[in-house]
């Protein structure tokens, strides 16, 4: 009687870890990447973060100051005006508070613009991938 109880505990256990294996295995296998499945991937002055490209570019693009076509040049000129309402407009964009202290999320001036160019060129790459892969 001792023996059958001691063989259904066996069971059970391996039981136990196979289910755990499989889940485990299921997740390495089936879990894509933020690169993958098409996220941009940013530090907020704490930690890496996702976004979608489209949520992003969508809140730029309604944003009641910044206009794709007059201020990005104007942030190469060194306009201050085009340069602050960048700045805002990537801070609106991407949900991250202005730099206050260090460990805390934020970016500064300088990282917001960064940013800003880390993220125009992703998009024009992901553009430039997309147009060949058509053909």
């Amino acid at each position: 009687m001792l023996s059958f109880y001691f063989g259904c505990v066996v069971v059970a256990v391996l039981a136990i870890v196979g289910v755990t294996a499989a889940r485990y295995w299921a997740d390495r296998r089936f879990s894509r990447s933020a690169r993958a499945r098409g996220l941009f991937e940013f530090f907020d002055g704490k930690r890496m973060r996702t976004v979608d490209p489209i949520e992003v570019l969508t809140k730029m693009e309604e944003h009641k100051e910044f206009r794709f076509d007059v201020h990005p040049s104007g942030v190469g000129d060194g306009d201050k005006e085009a340069i602050a309402i960048t700045v805002r407009a990537v801070r609106e964009a991407f949900g991250i508070p202005a730099f206050s202290n260090t460990g805390a999320p934020g970016l500064s001036t300088q990282e917001c613009l960064r940013l800003f160019n880390s993220f125009s060129l992703w998009v024009a790459v992901q553009k430039k991938s997309i147009e060949s892969n058509a053909t």
